[in-house]
């Protein structure tokens, strides 16, 4: 003969599984839940250097289902002995769909008064191409005296697989003309070998522009 606390219990368990059973979505929902919150965290750490003011950071990272947000701040401690804030960081990705991910990074100072202020801006669009191939596009934006974003920088960055084992990136850097228009400015060249002892060969060149227009 079967207890009643063993009754109670088998009683429950099926409770909650017909439940389910007659609302499958509130369920997954719940669980679905219950994942993301599990990879939200929050951090904080101390940084004491010597000949340098210690400092305390604030890590913090949220999932969703569109993508993720990152957040740093960053206190310096003053001359009375408190923590002040320095500088803070907000970086977000968005998966805008099977094959492209576009992250945006705030960077935000203070003024004379202690007031938030953003001060750069750094958009990515990350595109995964056929044959494990990638396109990155990054611009670089910095705030003037009166708070206006302007592109200061802008790198493309193209990589494809020569072979399983050799890959090769070339990164164009574009630095802002002084007109409102980009120019070429700089050409890095990076090959990649992976040996079957899990080491990788790495050759990179630096290319700059001569006075003929040629890298």
């Amino acid at each position: 003969m079967q207890s009643p606390s063993l009754i109670k219990l088998m009683w429950f368990t099926e409770s909650v599984v017909l439940f389910c059973m007659l609302i499958p979505s509130l369920c997954a929902q719940t669980s679905d839940a219950q994942a993301i919150e599990s990879k939200s965290w929050t951090t904080i750490t101390e940084s004491h250097t010597s000949n340098t003011n210690p400092t305390r950071t604030t890590e913090s990272h949220r999932q969703s289902g569109k993508g993720t947000v990152d957040s740093q701040s960053v206190e310096r401690l003053g001359v009375d002995g408190h923590y002040e804030p320095y500088f803070d960081i907000e970086k977000e990705s968005i998966q805008v769909n099977d094959t492209t991910i576009r992250t945006v990074e705030r960077t935000f100072g203070r003024d004379g008064s202690g007031q938030k202020i953003l001060t750069q801006v750094t958009e990515e669009e990350k595109q995964s191409l056929p044959a494990g191939g990638e396109k990155v596009v990054r611009t670089t934006s910095n705030a003037d005296l009166d708070g206006h974003l302007r592109v200061v920088q802008r790198e493309v960055a193209d990589t494809k697989k020569i072979s399983p084992d050799v890959q090769e990136k070339k990164t164009t850097v574009f630095l802002s003309d002084g007109g409102g228009g980009m120019a070429p400015s700089m050409q890095i060249q990076q090959r990649e070998k992976r040996s079957g002892d899990h080491t990788v060969e790495v050759q990179k060149s630096t290319l700059l522009l001569d006075g003929a227009g040629n890298w």
